[in-house]
């Protein structure tokens, strides 16, 4: 999908899933944060009765380890779908660039930068083409 958006002649949206992808994740976290912040609010007031006779102070740190530990994994994953696929060219790249087997170069089925593979494929053919020649 290409969808362009130009103003004063910017192109903001260059990588729709991507971009997409990152904004959802910040917002999760903004709200996350609010919902949090709501949640210990209601738990200091004179209405929390506490549950099991867990101690309000108790529930706020399960929370937070909860929260924490749900928006680093989330985060660890988003941006292991941005950093592998670049890694990986990279890496096939170098193999390329010192002599070695000019192969077609892939991505897992939910990696980032599709188009990238693609013209970089093309860009091998035309490398493999020109060694062969010689």
């Amino acid at each position: 999908m290409n969808l362009k958006l130009k103003f004063y002649q910017r192109q903001y949206i260059i990588n729709l899933k991507l971009q997409v992808g990152v904004l959802l994740y910040s917002v999760c976290v903004a709200a996350s944060v609010g919902v949090a912040n709501e949640i210990f609010r209601y738990m200091r007031s004179e209405t929390f009765h506490p549950v099991l006779g867990i101690s309000p102070f108790l529930l706020i740190c399960v929370f937070n380890f909860l929260l924490l530990t749900s928006i680093i994994l989330f985060g660890l994953y988003f941006t292991n779908r941005i950093a592998g696929p670049i890694f990986r060219l990279h890496r096939h790249m170098e193999k390329v660039n010192k002599g070695g087997d000019i192969a077609p170069f892939s991505l897992r089925k939910d990696d980032y930068f599709k188009e990238l593979t693609t013209s970089y494929n093309e860009l091998l053919e035309e490398v493999k083409r020109l060694r062969d020649k010689k």
